[in-house]
């Protein structure tokens, strides 16, 4: 910055006055540089004095104010000073952040440091806390989580219909629903066109105090499901039917026929669900999950099955050995001749890395009619594979030594065989004998499941194509996972 020279002091010294000063003047909304000379000087010379900069935050509104703007600029360069990453200087009229740190004074340097100015600055400053109040709201999300419901419906009726201008004409051959407050989103429901005609298909739109706004028209999706959007929050009412279809009834947020239930899903009201995990992290958090078996283990009716809705609910890692069609037992073939996926020798292919090792299998063995065999005496002695209870011990074996000090478990699926087979309790007996001998934790699903094979309406909603043997998602996230990661936790 350029010195000024001033003479006549009154000893007649001549000296340089360097304005390395400066602050915000809030009412012309200026910068001032002035000098830092004492104040004998400023007398001398006739410099009245100026207070220090004011830092105080001046009113909402201003483009600037003095401690912005201070915090921002800082201090005119010297080769004398030490810098830290991000301190601001003025060089040559210009204001720089600093970004390599200067622990010993130097010349200037512009490797060392990146022009700015203010706006920049301050725009720098707002991305950060965008960034800091994302990473909130994104760790809040894990805390707590809102759960709409499935159906939106909540039950409530009127005798009548809805018409054009939004009003109930009253008939006792038909319902419609009260006012009930959608937010903004793509919701199917079912229209009964013949039933209403064009008053059908439409949701009705009215404001928080029930005044008429307008309708919108459903367009059709398959069959009698149509879907609309909402871009707001709204009070709405649709036609219904007869009193008997209200029972049935629902509003479902979607886009395809795929995401409107096959079967009735009752109301529930929306709720703020805690994760207890992640308040206190769960034990399988960062774990690595290996798992082998059968069609129910790999996931027929929904791939990566409960052991990937565990993992990935839990933050673990997994490897999944399982194959649909697997048997316990050595041998088996395919009916072209192809060998199965054999559980007492795959199970040994599991990563070493584990945390967890869980494997299942049973079903596959009694319907190729797997010959029972019997429990070896001891621990070394050779075991027979072709045989179920010796394939079953060779994979509890394996589990028990190959995989030491690690936690292992057998899972024992949902009921499948029916109450008139007579041959699956034998195996059972024999199972949890050979579990039993190698130590081998095991959960129950047959105890604690209801038997969906043999509830129809269980078969048609959580099993794949009804089958009432291969979970679908829904079926593993209600009689699975949950009771499976709680089990797991106590291995």
């Amino acid at each position: 910055m350029t010195n000024i020279k001033f003479t006549n002091f009154s000893n007649g010294d001549v000296r340089a006055l360097a304005l390395d000063k400066f602050r915000y003047n809030s009412s012309t909304n200026k910068l001032e540089f002035y000098s830092s000379i004492d104040d004998t000087i400023k007398e001398e010379i006739g410099i009245p004095n100026v207070t220090a900069p004011d830092t105080t935050l001046t009113q909402s509104g201003q483009s600037a104010d003095a401690k912005v703007v201070g915090d921002i600029i800082g201090t005119v360069y010297s080769n004398a000073s030490t810098y830290d990453v991000g301190d601001y200087v003025l060089y040559n009229g210009k204001i720089y952040r600093c970004k390599t740190a200067i622990e010993t004074g130097e010349e200037w340097t512009a490797a060392h440091w990146i022009a700015t100015n203010i706006t920049a600055e301050i725009n720098n400053v707002k991305a950060e806390l965008e960034d800091e109040v994302s990473e909130l709201k994104s760790d809040l999300n894990k805390i707590a989580t809102i759960q709409e419901p499935v159906n939106f419906f909540n039950g409530e009726w009127d005798t009548g219909y809805v018409i054009t201008n939004g009003s109930v004409t009253p008939d006792a051959g038909f319902t419609c629903s009260k006012l009930q407050t959608l937010k903004a989103g793509t919701y199917l429901i079912p229209c009964l066109t013949n039933t209403f005609g064009t008053n059908a298909n439409r949701c009705y739109r009215y404001q928080a105090d029930g005044t008429f706004i307008d309708y919108i028209e459903a367009t059709l999706v398959s069959g009698t499901i149509y879907k609309f959007t909402l871009t707001g929050t709204y009070s709405c009412r649709f036609n219904i039917g007869n009193r008997g279809e209200v029972d049935t009834y629902m509003i479902v947020k979607g886009e395809t026929i795929d995401d409107y239930p096959s079967q009735y899903v009752p109301h529930t009201d929306e709720a703020v669900v805690i994760n207890p995990d992640a308040i206190i992290p769960s034990i399988l958090s960062g774990k690595k999950l290996c798992c082998d078996g059968d069609s129910i283990m790999y996931g027929a009716g929904f791939v990566g099955g409960f052991a990937k809705l565990i993992a990935e609910n839990n933050g673990m890692t997994l490897q999944n050995l399982a194959v649909s069609g697997a048997t316990i037992r050595s041998g088996t073939t395919w009916s072209d001749g192809e060998n199965r996926h054999w559980i007492c020798e795959s199970i040994a292919n599991l990563d070493a890395d584990g945390d967890y090792y869980i494997f299942d299998g049973w079903v596959n063995d009694v319907h190729s009619q797997t010959v029972i065999g019997s429990v070896s005496w001891g621990y070394s002695a050779t075991l027979d594979t072709t045989t179920f209870c010796g394939a079953f011990e060779q994979c509890c074996k394996t589990l028990a030594t190959m995989f030491a000090g690690k936690k292992v478990g057998y899972v024992f699926t949902h009921r499948i065989w029916k109450p008139t087979d007579t041959l699956a309790p034998s195996y059972i007996d024999k199972m949890i004998e050979i579990l039993n001998k190698w130590g081998i934790p095991y959960i129950n699903l047959m105890e604690l499941d209801p038997p969906i094979n043999e509830i129809a309406s269980l078969k048609s909603a959580y099993t794949k194509d009804g089958d009432g043997w291969h979970p679908n998602e829904q079926g593993y996230r209600l009689f699975y996972v949950d009771k499976i990661t709680a089990w797991m936790k106590t291995l």
